[in-house]
């Protein structure tokens, strides 16, 4: 679900993905593997969505859930952190946090352009506010 379609689907398909891997972490905590499974698959689901997904809503709850996923990887202890490490989530996560903090995440790559073309046409798209008021005054 975290690849459907529509965006809003895919958001709360990662905001599911935390609830189930913090519900696996409680039902199974570290080192049980099976809890770890589900952890990593919401970890690399964020990934694939900061690296694929050209929706800025998607992707910012995707991160927000993955944000969850490590706190409840924090708080259950017994390896878990040492897991998410090891398996470089933090890492990629932290590149494709400052990614979005510069401009250069996949959600963005159009927001440049339009921002371009809109500075060459005379600043944005208010013409039409513009000229209401030229006619009421």
């Amino acid at each position: 679900m975290c690849d459907y379609m529509h965006e809003m689907v895919r958001a709360q398909a990662h905001l599911a993905m935390a609830r189930l891997a913090r519900c696996a972490l409680e039902a199974a905590p570290p080192p049980a593997t099976e809890s770890l499974a589900v952890v990593d698959a919401a970890l690399c689901a964020t990934q694939r969505a900061c690296l694929e997904d050209d929706d800025r809503e998607a992707v910012a709850t995707a991160m927000e859930a993955a944000a969850e996923v490590l706190k409840s990887v924090g708080a259950a202890a017994g390896g878990g952190v040492a897991f998410v490490i090891e398996k470089g989530h933090v890492a990629e996560l932290a590149a494709h946090c400052l990614a979005v903090l510069e401009g250069r995440a996949a959600c963005q790559e159009g927001e440049h352009d339009e921002l371009e073309h809109a500075t060459r046409n005379g600043g944005g798209g208010d013409d039409e506010e513009e000229e209401d008021e030229d006619e009421e005054a």
